[in-house]
């Protein structure tokens, strides 16, 4: 797959993870391989430049919390109001797409 395109379907997929609440990057991680299957096999040094890029985007804050494991700080990413209104308007699109797809594939 293309990386822009990749970088494109992840971002997705990060935001709509982060619909459920804010995460820390090895819980976003978690979710990612359980909700495609294992098919993104995301590393931390993928997912932090994109988490990067989304919080420079202001679609996503990050914020770091003391965890109850000896007080550690943990970063945690939380969807802002713009990466609400960025996931459903992309969903929308997907949706549309996936509706379309296989009229334009026969």
């Amino acid at each position: 797959m293309e990386s822009g395109i990749f970088r494109e379907h992840l971002q997705l997929l990060l935001l709509n993870i982060l619909e459920s609440g804010p995460q820390s990057g090895l819980q976003i991680i978690q979710q990612v391989q359980e909700r495609t299957g294992g098919f993104f096999d995301l590393r931390m040094g993928h997912l932090y430049p994109v988490l990067h890029e989304l919080e420079q985007d202001q679609q996503v804050l990050g914020e770091f919390r003391a965890t109850s494991r000896g007080g550690a700080l943990v970063k945690y990413y939380a969807l802002t109001p713009r990466g609400s209104h960025e996931v459903q308007a992309r969903k929308s699109e997907l949706e549309q797409l996936t509706r379309t797809l296989p009229f334009l594939l026969r």
